[in-house]
């Protein structure tokens, strides 16, 4: 998951999502915004993302129900004070969203603000190789979280329901290494004068309406993001178009892969970058793939409109 604090990173992917039964204090907030009253005029980040501690005694059934097995596991109990639900109450899918979180121990106050999103990683094993696997190619394509589903997030992972119970518990030694956050010292999390508090600042609508106080970062990486995945498929398209032979678009991949293409500035660092990434998926997916899908790939991601979003900030 990427961080903004202080500094930005390019957002890394988090697991599928999928509906899944709501906590009981989040089930009487949908209820309300669904329609039992008239919804809200103004939409903001509250309206659409509501957030339970994991560590309120009140949220024990639920992750029982939805992640059977995880409470009582040693990995776990660790993280717990880390833990919350996050519940999309609204009528609309979440595209993605932003976290800030706030860590207070003995040995200090840590601050971070992380983004969550889909997006194709370059390394990932499983993938489609045909035409079923394009909309995964391009980030925002899949949402986060979908009207009415629930995700347990930490620092360290964003999981559904659905993803606990096809992958089981995790390696946690792998998981937190893998996604090392060492401002936050988990053994000082057990102390009675530790505190941890996580709220929803941004989230962009499938309908690119970017909402919260924090709107503006998210929009702007999520649609440089967007762009610049688009972007990179355009350039290859138009060679293909212009005449070159695999074997030249091969060579153009791994030269733009490599970073080796651009004339990558501070201004213009994530929008190269992501074409950078974009490059190496691209190119893992001319190797694995029949070159009609490999084509057809291209066109797809180079018919998608360029990012727009409205931002509305609360």
């Amino acid at each position: 998951m990427p961080l903004i604090s202080r500094r930005e990173l390019i957002s890394a992917g988090v697991v599928a999502g999928g509906a899944a039964l709501l906590p009981r204090k989040l089930f009487a907030l949908s209820e309300k915004l669904a329609g039992s009253v008239p919804q809200p005029v103004t939409l903001s980040a509250d309206n659409l993302l509501a957030v339970v501690p994991v560590s309120d005694p009140s949220s024990e059934a639920a992750i029982n129900r939805l992640f059977p097995g995880l409470l009582h596991d040693g990995g776990f109990q660790q993280l717990r004070p880390l833990a919350f639900f996050v519940t999309n109450v609204s009528r609309k899918s979440v595209r993605a969203f932003s976290s800030h979180w706030t860590v207070t121990t003995a040995s200090g106050e840590y601050e971070t603000t992380i983004m969550h999103y889909f997006h194709r990683r370059t390394g990932r094993k499983m993938m489609h190789w045909g035409i079923k696997g394009n909309r995964t190619r391009f980030t925002g394509r899949v949402p986060i979280i979908k009207a009415g589903a629930t995700r347990l997030l930490t620092p360290y992972f964003n999981w559904s329901a659905t993803y606990y119970k096809d992958h089981g518990l995790p390696d946690w030694a792998s998981l937190l290494r893998r996604r090392a956050r060492p401002e936050i010292n988990l053994s000082e999390l057990k102390k009675p004068d530790s505190r941890v508090t996580m709220t929803v600042v941004a989230a962009i609508t499938h309908d690119h309406i970017a909402v919260g106080p924090e709107s503006q970062a998210l929009a702007r990486v999520f649609s440089v993001t967007r762009n610049a995945e688009h972007d990179e498929a355009l350039s290859i398209l138009q060679r293909f178009q212009s005449g070159d032979t695999a074997e030249q678009i091969a060579g153009l991949l791994r030269k733009h892969s490599s970073g080796l293409a651009f004339d990558i500035r501070p201004e213009s660092d994530l929008y190269y970058r992501v074409r950078q990434r974009q490059a190496k998926v691209l190119l893992r997916r001319l190797h694995k793939a029949r070159w009609d899908q490999f084509v057809r790939t291209l066109q797809r991601l180079s018919d998608q409109r360029r990012t727009v979003l409205r931002t509305v900030s609360t």
